[in-house]
């Protein structure tokens, strides 16, 4: 199996900005990236990947029939070098041991006979799991699907979540179940089958240098500080905004992607039954994962 890991995240949780990150831990000059020079990644509900390794047309199968090929594909591309395009994030030529990355967006699901959707230890070496704040989550989620607050926060809590595509044609993704917030993340967290590194969103806000050793030493990934603090001064979020805001973001859905990135932001876009009705429905993992409600009665 290749050195893999899975980058794993509810929508708009920091998974693009650590993707930013591990690239240029990667490149011999990090300060000349742009955004749209982020390297292609795969991700595990990529339609076309599916349909090549299946050599089956995903658009005549059912959600089930689909589901019941996933582990195989998965397991698949974990054999096969497929990861290692010279412009894929976590790849440098002739070294087959590199870390590699796989972007997913599902929660961690079984099927009916107990298989992991996602292939389990057959699949990857691990996952790397980012967190947000679900009261930061939201606006960012509203924003990036193009629906009203109310709507998103009412996703955010529904268990049978299906991923919203953006194209009124065939999806370029499979079938993507998030669960609910609080769903996606026990899920993630719960399961036996990987070792997950946790990274909380605002701790790579606060102090990006030392949560990126942290995940290097996770990966066992040799960097020296220098390539670190070079990678983190040219992933800056104010930065990328600037880039965006300059030459555009080739993969936002809408014209703006890096939106903000505040970690109090929420505070002054969400209503407080709005603020209350978040902390009610995901009281619980908040509590574990040291999110603290403003309604204390919760």
């Amino acid at each position: 199996m290749k050195n893999l890991y899975w980058l794993a995240s509810y929508p708009k949780s920091g998974n693009t900005w650590l993707r930013i990150l591990l690239d240029n831990l990667s490149r011999p000059m990090p300060e000349k990236f742009t955004v749209n020079d982020l390297s292609a990644i795969l991700t595990s509900t990529d339609r076309r990947t599916f349909d090549d390794s299946t050599l089956l047309s995903s658009g005549l199968l059912d959600v089930h029939e689909i589901e019941d090929l996933r582990p195989k594909v998965h397991v698949e591309f974990a054999q096969v070098d497929h990861h290692a395009a010279p412009h894929s994030v976590g790849h440098h030529p002739g070294d087959g041991e590199f870390p590699q990355f796989t972007k997913v967006h599902d929660a961690y699901r079984y099927l009916s006979d107990g298989t992991p959707l996602l292939g389990g230890v057959r699949a990857a070496k691990g996952a790397i799991y980012v967190v947000r704040d679900p009261r930061g989550v939201a606006p960012s989620y509203a924003h990036h699907i193009n629906v009203d607050l109310g709507e998103a926060i009412a996703d955010m809590a529904n268990s049978e979540m299906v991923h919203r595509d953006f194209k009124d044609h065939q999806r370029r993704h499979l079938p993507i179940i998030y669960s609910d917030w609080s769903g996606h993340v026990a899920s993630w967290l719960e399961q036996t089958d990987l070792p997950v590194h946790l990274i909380r969103y605002e701790d790579m806000m606060s102090d990006t240098v030392s949560v990126l050793r942290k995940l290097l030493e996770f990966l066992d990934w040799q960097c020296s500080e220098d390539q670190i603090c070079r990678a983190v001064e040219a992933s800056r979020f104010e930065t990328l905004q600037a880039q965006e805001r300059k030459s555009g973001f080739r993969e936002a859905p809408n014209p703006t992607f890096f939106r903000r990135g505040l970690v109090d932001g929420w505070r002054d876009e969400l209503t407080k039954a709005q603020i209350r009705d978040i902390e009610c429905q995901h009281a619980k993992m908040m509590a574990q994962l040291g999110y603290v409600p403003l309604n204390t009665d919760i």
